[in-house]
């Protein structure tokens, strides 16, 4: 029986409708960047049989919350 290679790997569905999606399919399909920047993100991740699998869900809002408006105006404080 031939090795599945981590490309071929497929996603796994949670009973509570999350998806897993291997870490370089989710790079390479959902987000269009490179395996190691991805990485660096540091998100949050299992891992399954010696394969990093990307909660779609978590990952996708965890990379939103990082983003920032560009020319976003500066929030001056309130004195009280």
């Amino acid at each position: 029986m031939p090795r599945i290679s981590i490309n071929d790997r497929a996603d796994i569905t949670l009973p509570d409708g999350r998806i897993l999606r291997p870490e370089r399919r989710f790079a390479d399909e959902t987000i269009q960047t490179h395996q190691k920047t991805l990485a660096r993100m540091n998100l949050p991740h299992v891992e399954i049989g010696g394969v990093k699998y990307i909660d779609v869900g978590a990952a996708l809002e965890a990379i939103a919350d990082r983003m920032k408006r560009r020319n976003e105006p500066v929030r001056k404080k309130r004195l009280a």
